[in-house]
This record gives structure tokens, C-alpha cells and sequence, in this order.
């Protein structure tokens, strides 16, 4: 028989078998992990599972405290459903059935739309927990009014919905969890291109910023003339050796940018989520988009200057804000545009196009001055 409600959220929280499920990028998914902590702080024997896209696994895959990890690719549905409808019908029961048999308790959906709360309620999860956006969460038993992520960091968003269960919430930092083998491929290549504990070493990530779709990715990323120039800068004004990061078809990307510089970076091979992680933690600072190897580059502990345009470095950026993590920001007065989900129709993107390289040098300088200066002061 199944417990109740009542017997589950007074006396035994810490046997509870809790789901967690957010179907959207790298940096939301990362946004997430505190949740994970949070509910595993003081209830070891309390169980978290998690649904995710193929894009974000890597963030979590390696996480000792999920029990299971459930993959959702909504595309591969959609494609199996053109080719083969019986076999789609056979999978996604499959799916459904696969997380119906682990009785879970709670489930706390931070998709935004009503299709999980449907199959939630369907597979008869007693507490769903999730957003009320447009109306979509009216198969909840909880429901947090919501009309975009606006006025907060988005890691909040999600918290308050884990307050929602009454389960306590406090704060942790996001995280990102890699293997020692992942770590000895950045050693190596760290050996074979000559680096060492004692050089200043900033990542450039100039990539990145596909959540808008792939003919508005401008409106994610400062200018790759502009990257070129900060490059040289740091290499001639810090003395610094500077490595391009990139991501799956990024490549040309990394050439432009290369062959636009007057001074020869260093090319990062080519790498998973995590291993990008394990690479940025060896960083003095990463320089980056308004995207995901941002937020990789925080839950790794890096140091980070991050270029904001559109989007609202409050709601998008660092999380948790921190003396760690600089956004830069042109400031002009019609920025940041993007709100409620909607990209604007903008046709001279002049908050991106008008911040000067020497804007986010000076960013940079300031994040490698006050490393200096604790490294002195440790000593």
C-alpha cells in the first residue's frame, strides 16, 4: 500500500524517493544541482532522481548523489513517431513505465509546460510540484505562479519551487562533477602544450548561446573580432597564455578568431561538458558568452568575466553572484531586451557590438590583480 502524504512529510523525510526534471540546456540544468545538495544535506538515506535532456547528461552524470538519471529527448520522440509509431508507442511506455516502477514521492518539474505534469499525474506521483506558467500547471498539486524568469537568478526560481514541498531550503553553489580519467586528458594536454602551475592562464569561450535558436545566436555572442582583440591584449598587457575553448561545431569559429589575433593562443582540444570543466578549473579566469560554458566554468570554480547583451546578467548570470564572477555590460538603455521568453527584433544589437575589447580587458585585469594579491597574501 502506499504511504500517505501525511506519513511522508512529518515522519520519515528521509526515506523519501524524490524526482527532479528540467528538459532544457547545460546552464539551466546547472542552475538545478543545488536542489540535489540541498535535499541530500542531513538525509543521506533520501533518494533523487533526475530527468534531463541528452545536451545537459554530462552535468549530472557523474553526480554522486542521484540515484537514477532518466533521458528525455524530445526530438528523438518526434523523429521515432515519423519512422515508426509502433516502435514509438513501445519506447515511450517503456519510458514512462521505467519511472512509474520507482514510486517516487515528489516530483519537482521545472519544465514550464503541462505535458510532465500530465504523465506525472498519470503514473499517480501523489505531490507534483512545478510552474504555473500561462496555466500549464493545472495538473500539479502545487503550483508556483510564474510569468518568466524576470527579476531574480533563475536558481532561485527553482528553489522556491523546492520550498514548495516544505522540505527546507538553504544555499549551495552549483556544481559540475568530473573523473579523474577526464582530468588526467586536460593534464596531458596541459603537459603537452608546456603549461605549468606557475603561468597565468585564461580561457576564452567565444561560443556557445544556441538556446536562442541558431538564427538568432548573434544575439548571444560578443563579436569574434572583438574576442581576437581581447586575446592579444591579454597576452601583450598580462603576459598571460590564453586558450580558445570550443564546442561541437565551433571550429571555424576558433579559426577566425585565431587567424584575426597577432599573437599565436593555444587551442583547447576538443572536449566534453565535463572535461571543459576539469579544463576551466585549471584557469586563472574564463572569459565568456552569456551561455553554457559560463555557468560550466562557475560550477568548476573558476573565476569568470562573463559579456551580457539582451539578456539580464541578474536572472542569466553567475549563480551564486559572487566577488569571483564580473559581468560586463555596454549599459545602453534599451538593455536587456529580452524578457518573458521573447528575443527581440533588433537589428544593430548595439549592446554587443559597441562593448570595446578594453571594456572587458580591464574586467579581466581586475580578476588576475586580486588573484595576485590573495596568492600573496597566503603566503
Amino acid at each position: 500500500m502506499r504511504r500517505s502524504k501525511e506519513y511522508i512529510s512529518k515522519d520519515r523525510k528521509e526515506s523519501l524517493k524524490i524526482l527532479l526534471i528540467n528538459p532544457f540546456g547545460i546552464g539551466d540544468v546547472l542552475f538545478s544541482t543545488p536542489l540535489i545538495g540541498i535535499l541530500k544535506e542531513g538525509n543521506p538515506a533520501l533518494s533523487v532522481s533526475y530527468i534531463c535532456n541528452k545536451r545537459a547528461y554530462g552535468v549530472i552524470e557523474k553526480c554522486p548523489s542521484l540515484d537514477k538519471i532518466f533521458v528525455f529527448e524530445k526530438g528523438d520522440y518526434k523523429e521515432l513517431w515519423k519512422s515508426d509509431k509502433k516502435r514509438f508507442f513501445k519506447e515511450f511506455a517503456q519510458f514512462i513505465k521505467d519511472i512509474q516502477n520507482e514510486r517516487f514521492d515528489i516530483a519537482v518539474d521545472m519544465s514550464m509546460g503541462h505535458q510532465y505534469g500530465f504523465f506525472l499525474k498519470l503514473i499517480r506521483i501523489p505531490e507534483r510540484v512545478g510552474f504555473n506558467y500561462k496555466g500549464r500547471g493545472r495538473f500539479h498539486t502545487k503550483r508556483l505562479t510564474f510569468e518568466g524568469f524576470n527579476d531574480k537568478p533563475i536558481g532561485e526560481y527553482y528553489k522556491d519551487l523546492l520550498r514548495l514541498t516544505g522540505l527546507g531550503v538553504r544555499d549551495k553553489p552549483i556544481k559540475i562533477w568530473w573523473t579523474e580519467e577526464e582530468n588526467g586528458y586536460i593534464q596531458k594536454f596541459f603537459d603537452d602544450k608546456g603549461l605549468d602551475r606557475d603561468d597565468t592562464i585564461i580561457s576564452i569561450a567565444p561560443g556557445g548561446g544556441v538556446s536562442f535558436g541558431k538564427e538568432k545566436i548573434s544575439f548571444k555572442r560578443w563579436p569574434h573580432a572583438k574576442f581576437a582583440q581581447l586575446a592579444d591584449k591579454v597576452i601583450e598587457k598580462i603576459g598571460a597564455k590564453v586558450i580558445l575553448v570550443w564546442g561541437p561545431g565551433e571550429e571555424e569559429l576558433i579559426k577566425t578568431i585565431s587567424d584575426s589575433m597577432q599573437n599565436i593562443p593555444i587551442i583547447a582540444p576538443e572536449t566534453t561538458i565535463r572535461q571543459m570543466a576539469a579544463l576551466m578549473s585549471r584557469c586563472d579566469c574564463v572569459v565568456s558568452n552569456d551561455a553554457g560554458p559560463l555557468h560550466v566554468a562557475v560550477a568548476s570554480g573558476a573565476r569568470t568575466v562573463s559579456i551580457f547583451g539582451p539578456s539580464d546578467q541578474n536572472v542569466y548570470g553567475p549563480y551564486p553572484k559572487g566577488e569571483r564572477h564580473i559581468t560586463v555590460t555596454k549599459g545602453i538603455g534599451c538593455s536587456p531586451c529580452y524578457k518573458k521568453f521573447r528575443t527581440p527584433d533588433c537589428k544593430t544589437l548595439d549592446c554587443l557590438s559597441k562593448l570595446e575589447s578594453e571594456d572587458v580587458f580591464m574586467a579581466v585585469a581586475d580578476q588576475i590583480k586580486v588573484l595576485k594579491r590573495d596568492v600573496e597574501a597566503k603566503r
